[in-house]
């Protein structure tokens, strides 16, 4: 299934914005040079994590995806279409026992998982 240009313009902004939020707290993150499924691999210290980023405009009430290869957080990105500010925007950071195995999740399935300093030490320890 071939993307739309602004389906790809959201998805990288999405995959943009979660770099920038992942620097914030103390992850680097670097995009891989061959196609893995991975949008960004992400560094803290000795911990690496595989991450997909899925974006939608808040509008929407669910985040739909399918065949998600290989990785250790999927990041559901929440853009404000409004506001259209990307300081609006939230992130939510979920394992893949988290999602298990689900092709959707709505608002009210991720609400718990919203970016954090302590939901970053869960997943990349202190």
């Amino acid at each position: 299934m071939n993307e739309s240009p602004l389906s790809r313009r959201k998805g990288t902004i999405g995959e943009l914005l979660t770099q920038i939020r992942l620097l914030e707290y103390g992850i680097e993150p670097t995009i891989p040079l061959i196609d893995s499924g991975n949008d960004i691999i992400a560094i803290k210290g000795r911990i690496v994590k595989s991450i997909q980023v899925k974006t939608k405009k808040q509008n929407r009430r669910i985040w739909r995806f399918r065949n998600l290869r290989e990785y250790d957080i999927l990041v559901l990105v929440n853009l404000d279409e409004q506001e259209n500010k990307l300081d609006c925007a939230k992130l939510y950071l979920l394992t893949k026992e988290q999602v298990n195995g689900r092709g959707s999740l709505t608002l009210k399935h991720v609400q718990d998982y919203e970016l954090s300093e302590s939901l970053i030490n869960n997943l990349f320890g202190r």
